[in-house]
């Protein structure tokens, strides 16, 4: 989903044409609210898939919904939207991780989006499939490392894991034959992205902190939401995020675990290039915070997550981005 131009009152800021040049960059662009830790143990601490170590296989599926609020500019200050805007992107998703090696494993993530919008009363609705990723995961460390307590050094040896994500553009993007900005489902670059995460657990504590730096590939753009232009060359800035997440497990009397979630994330992302020159104005950044709350069975096979994500609506939170709040349903499975 998009956030449309800006009306009459936000274009002493930038103009339409310039804000709608920055908006439609990055639908779909991340999920900076699933940051969560990884588990290594098993259990219902993880937003994102990864298989537990020592299990073959695992699998999500998942729903969400993204809510929009407004807009920071270029300087950081909060826009609002038109009287009577209703701006919502749901996506239905799905992953899948298989272990190659004791600890290599490889992932599948891919969505399908729908966009319901009304935005200065025009009312848009367009669905299709989003942006896919392929990712390889490296587990540097070969035991569980969850501890109940600290009695001896190597109770401090925390689970290390080191990611390689592709992104393909399969969804339809700005530089597609699509209508409006209204219509797209992804970005339209390929991007290469590395991660970390460095996570530790004693129990009923863990605390995560992962990070990732992405590189998009430079494409020709002949044409813009459905209107040829003279041929260009763009490239998308490097993208840096971080995140933070503490977590606490309570142990049910059915041997069941309920998790609770905290996170804090945040990214930014550098001036796009035409041609090999630098856009002005076009480089992005954006906080967030997360509450998820998940429960996981005592075999930890199944796992079901509730979550929600909310940029906090001030001055200095985000730049040239959408103010939006998300909320989140998964259910996982960890195959044995």
């Amino acid at each position: 989903m998009t956030h449309p131009e800006l009306g009459q009152q936000e274009a002493t800021y930038l103009s339409k044409k310039e804000m709608k040049k920055l908006i439609i960059l990055f639908l779909l662009s991340l999920n900076t609210g699933n940051i969560y830790a990884a588990s290594c143990c098993g259990g219902s601490g993880g937003g994102s898939v990864t298989i537990p170590k020592f299990m073959p296989q695992v699998a999500k599926v998942g729903l969400s919904q993204e809510t929009y609020d407004g807009f920071w500019n270029q300087k950081g200050e909060v826009l609002a939207d038109p009287t009577g805007s209703n701006l919502t992107q749901t996506r239905f998703e799905f992953a899948y991780a298989k272990r190659l090696t004791p600890n290599l494993q490889a992932n599948l993530s891919a969505s399908w989006v729908k966009n319901d919008n009304v935005y200065s009363g025009v009312q848009s609705h367009t669905q299709g499939l989003g942006d896919t990723k392929l990712g390889l995961l490296y587990e540097n460390f070969d035991n569980i490392t969850c501890v109940n307590e600290i009695t001896r050094p190597e109770d401090w040896q925390p689970a290390n894991y080191y990611g390689l994500n592709l992104t393909l553009p399969t969804g339809l993007s700005p530089y597609d034959d699509v209508d409006s900005s209204f219509d797209i489902t992804g970005r339209g670059f390929y991007a290469l992205e590395a991660t970390a995460l460095v996570e530790k657990t004693v129990y009923p504590y863990t605390v995560s902190l992962n990070g990732g730096y992405t590189l998009y590939k430079a494409r020709m753009i002949n044409q813009e939401t459905g209107n040829y232009v003279t041929p260009y060359k763009k490239q998308l800035g490097d993208r840096f995020s971080i995140g933070l997440t503490l977590s606490y497990t309570w142990f049910l009397d059915s041997l069941d675990q309920a998790t609770l979630n905290l996170s804090q994330s945040k990214f930014s992302e550098d001036a796009a290039k035409i041609n090999g020159a630098t856009d002005p104005d076009t480089d992005l950044a954006k906080q967030s915070q997360g509450l998820s709350l998940g429960y996981a069975t005592m075999d930890q096979s199944w796992v079901v997550t509730l979550g929600l994500n909310a940029a906090l609506k001030q001055t200095g939170a985000g730049k040239n981005f959408p103010i939006t709040n998300t909320t989140s349903l998964g259910l996982t499975h960890v195959f044995h």
